[in-house]
Formats: structure tokens, sequence, C-alpha cells
């Protein structure tokens, strides 16, 4: 059985809202999508077509979670109204888990009762929030979340868990010094090993490099900053440890598949 590591249940919330959606919501998946995602619905139904070509049909009065990656496409018919939110996870250990959830999941709104005061309040939440707000709904994602994995058994943990153990310095490491995009030799040395077998041992138990963890991080960040803030391209790149608007660009679209000034400004459902 897996066992947890409080100190790796961060989670870095993109974007949210209320929204009453119409036929204009119909569109093929794009970058906005790379994300789970929790929708409330109000009322009407709407569907996504996932990448499995398999249909979801999101109804009035239910909760869902979403890995947005699963995606194909979304439309709606007539007409329905959700509250939503985008978040991604910001620690490696959650990160890992929760890819291994490829289901969309369902619960009735009559379940969830006790965060209606909440996600009533995501318009909110990225305008100035009063500060438990913020707080608030990180609890109710993480009990979502919490509420996803429990479907799951994950005996393929048994064998993630030791390692992890292992180069959670590193993590950690990196973790704190995301911006100055540390050498690998310098990581390696907080766990007592050498720089190839450490770039080894991480990338077959997280399938990605540590360059490419730590490069995951600082986009995931220019994205909560370029969907929640009226910061310049250049301010954002110096806050996320890029050189340059240039190669925070270069490095942005070949992730998301859409430069910053392009996906900027256009948080939805």
């Amino acid at each position: 059985m897996t066992r947890f590591f409080p100190c790796e249940l961060n989670l870095t919330l993109l974007c949210g809202g209320t929204n009453r959606c119409d036929t204009s919501w119909d569109k093929p998946a794009d970058a906005l999508d790379r994300c789970y995602k929790l929708y409330f619905v109000q009322s009407g139904e709407a569907r996504l077509t996932l990448k499995d070509h398999s249909d979801v049909t999101l109804q009035s009065a239910m909760a869902y979670f979403i890995p947005g990656f699963q995606i194909g496409s979304q439309s709606c018919p007539k007409a329905f109204e959700v509250h939503w939110l985008h978040f991604v996870p910001e620690s490696l250990y959650l990160s890992f888990l929760m890819s291994h959830v490829p289901h969309v999941h369902a619960w009735p709104l009559a379940s969830l009762t006790h965060w209606e005061s909440i996600y009533g309040r995501l318009p909110q939440l990225f305008d100035r929030p009063p500060f438990w707000l913020d707080y608030r709904t990180h609890a109710m994602v993480l009990d979502v979340v919490s509420r996803v994995l429990e479907r799951y058994s994950f005996s393929h943990m048994a064998a993630v868990d030791p390692v992890f153990e292992q180069l959670q310095p590193a993590i950690a490491y990196m973790d704190a010094h995301l911006l100055e995009n540390p050498p690998l030799a310098r990581i390696a040395r907080t766990v007592h090993l050498a720089p190839n077998y450490f770039h080894q041992r991480f990338t077959r138990t997280f399938f990605m490099t540590p360059l490419s963890y730590m490069m995951q991080r600082r986009l995931n960040l220019s994205q909560q900053l370029l969907l929640c803030t009226d910061l310049t391209l250049e301010q954002i790149a110096s806050q996320t440890g890029f050189r340059s608007p240039f190669y925070l660009s270069r490095s942005f679209k070949k992730k998301f598949g859409l430069c910053p000034s392009a996906f900027r400004g256009r948080p939805r459902p």
C-alpha cells in the first residue's frame, strides 16, 4: 500500500470562474486543456469526447474531475452553467500519482454540499481574494483528488516509494532552486549519488529527466502568471527563471503549442 508524503500534496490553481456556455463552447482540445479540471454543473448539459473516442455527458447537479489531457473535443448542444477550476499538481509525487488516473470521475453535487460556499466563489478566487479562500479552495481540490485516488490500488507504488524517499532531498532542492536551474552535479550531491546514476534513477522512476521536471514546474508557474496577472512577458520570464522573454516564449510554445501572448487572457472552462 502506498504511503502519502504530506509535504508533497501542493497544487497550482491556474484559473477558474463561473460561466454560462452555449454552442460557442464547441472546440477541439487545445493548450488550455493540458491540466486537471473540476466542474460543478449547475444547469444544462454538455459533452466531452475523449481521445479514446468515448463520450462523457456533463449533467446538471453533478461534479466532475476531468484529466484535461484526455480530452479530444468538447461541445454544448444548447447551454449549460458551470462553476469550474483548472489546476495542476505542483509536487512531483502528487503529479506521478495523478498521471495514473486516466478517467473522468463524477459525483452528485449533493455529496459535496460542504464545499458549495467555496466553488460558488471561484470567480472571486483570482481577483484579490481573502487569504482564507485560497486555503479553503486548496482543501476542496485535495478533498476531491483524494476521492479519486482512493478508487485506485496504486500497487505499483510499492516500488516507487523507496526511490522517492531516497531522492526526496534532491527533489526538495530542485523545488527550492527552480529559478536558478541548478546543474545536475549539484542536485545529485544532495543525495550522495553520481550525476549519471542520479539522472538514470530519477528518469526511470518518474518518466522524465530532472531538467524536464524543473522546466515543467517553471512553465506551470508561467501559465498561472499569464492567466492571473497583468505582468509583462519580461517580468514573467524574470519570475520564472528564464533568461529572456524569447527563451520563455520558445519553451512555452514547445510545451503548449501556443506562444504566451496567444495563451494570455483566455481562461474558460
